[in-house]
């Protein structure tokens, strides 16, 4: 499982109570890997107004830290043909070589970054003694 860094639940529908998705959501929170620093990382938003021809419809939109996969095969994938120059032709009339070498290195700094939120530890917090 990966980690989770936030999420945002939407709720639409008639005699929707903030308590049921607030039930719901601490079902849900043991099976999830949260970031250390954001353990309540949940957002909810409801709406009153039902979607068409439904009773009520749920959305939830997460940052989860399982991307950096997807990310990282593409930049590999991106440096495979870019090493050979293929298919660069098409990009050059818009791009310099250089913005996408710079592109690259971007997208491989996000996938490196994800996975150093996957790897995160909580920090240990000291406690200041009080001044008597």
């Amino acid at each position: 499982a990966s980690t989770y860094l936030a999420a945002g639940v939407i709720v639409r529908g008639r005699n929707v109570q903030v308590s049921d998705i607030n039930r719901n959501i601490d079902r849900l929170r043991p099976k999830l890997k949260m970031i250390p620093w954001n353990s309540d990382g949940f957002k909810i938003g409801l709406c009153s107004a039902p979607p068409a021809h439904q009773p009520y419809s749920a959305l939830c939109l997460a940052n989860n830290c399982a991307i950096r996969g997807v990310v990282g095969g593409l930049a590999d994938r991106f440096s495979q043909l870019f090493r050979v120059r293929a298919h660069v032709h098409h990009y050059t009339e818009f791009l310099e070589l250089q913005e996408m070498q710079a592109a690259y290195r971007r997208v491989r700094q996000l996938a490196s970054d994800y996975e150093a939120l996957e790897n995160a530890e909580p920090k240990v917090r000291r406690r200041i003694a009080p001044v008597v």
